[in-house]
């Protein structure tokens, strides 16, 4: 598995999302390191894309993806399963997943 440095490094900008917790973070990281994050005690359902909204990111833009499959929110999980899904399927890219 590469590291996060490696990942970055290859396919920069990565939309990074954790939706395994009651707290949603969507994070926005570009090449050289420079990141921006957002956080929400929302419903997954809504705080992810609410998330990047606040972003101010196109999905299209990234150049992969990098979410967390848990421990935790088995909704939140699957949220982010079904948008990344439908995002690769509108342009194909890499999704890497941590714990």
């Amino acid at each position: 598995m590469p590291s996060l440095r490696q990942v970055l490094a290859a396919h920069a900008p990565l939309l990074v999302i954790d939706a395994a917790s009651s707290r949603v973070q969507v994070g926005w990281l570009e090449a050289g390191g420079a990141g921006r994050w957002t956080a929400s005690e929302e419903e997954s359902g809504i705080a992810v894309f609410r998330g990047i909204e606040q972003l101010g990111v196109d999905v299209a833009s990234a150049g992969a993806f990098v979410f967390c499959d848990g421990p935790g929110s088995i909704l939140g999980i699957r949220t982010v399963a079904m948008a990344l899904r439908a995002w690769t399927t509108l342009k194909p890219r890499p999704i890497f997943a941590y714990t």
